[in-house]
């Protein structure tokens, strides 16, 4: 039979250990541990940290892009209806004016745009009597970024110009629009 030979230190004690008399980890091993999981945690945070402001840039991208999407296609619908005689547009305020000669009654409406608040709200009138409002823009940081102005003549092709700021976080958007008004048509 063969016996394993003891070494001086280990007589009398049983080691389950294969190695001997290691029974833990030295120091250097540890830092050595903890240095790995401190650049793996450190390299996942980043990512994350990453993920969140993209995704909350990418937000605000929207935001603003649909916001000033919407101011165009509402002012564009309106202008085109409006009568360029009536029309009045200085600084931030917008009034519209039309008379609705096609359906059955004749009615006069009345469109204004003006600033509230961070809004850009449109407020409908028909036949001078206050019908609907609607905020058309909403993330407008100061009145001084929606500039309303019309140049040439109300007989000889007027151009409305409306410049539009929009700010969500740190994402700031401007949208100059030109729409060429028509000539209403005087009613027989």
């Amino acid at each position: 039979m063969i016996r394993p030979v003891l070494s001086p230190r280990s007589r009398g004690r049983s080691c389950a250990c294969p190695l001997g008399d290691e029974r833990g980890v030295t120091l250097t091993e540890l830092l050595v541990t903890l240095a790995i999981a401190g650049l793996i945690t450190g390299t996942l945070v980043t990512a994350i940290y990453q993920i969140y402001q993209v995704t909350g840039l990418g937000s605000n991208e929207l935001r603003v892009q649909h916001d000033l999407e919407n101011a165009a296609t509402w002012l564009l619908r309106d202008v085109q209806m409006a009568d360029p005689t009536l029309t009045d547009a200085s600084g931030s305020t917008l009034n519209l004016i039309w008379n609705d000669m096609y359906r059955d009654r004749n009615a006069t409406y009345q469109v204004s745009y003006q600033v509230s608040g961070t809004n850009l709200v449109r407020t409908v009138a028909m036949d001078y009597v206050p019908a609907s409002t609607l905020a058309v823009s909403r993330y407008i940081a100061h009145p001084s970024h929606v500039v309303f102005s019309l140049s040439g003549t109300a007989d000889i092709s007027p151009t409305l110009t409306a410049v539009i700021t929009s700010t969500a976080g740190q994402v700031v958007k401007s949208a100059t629009l030109r729409i060429e008004m028509r000539p209403r048509p005087v009613p027989e």
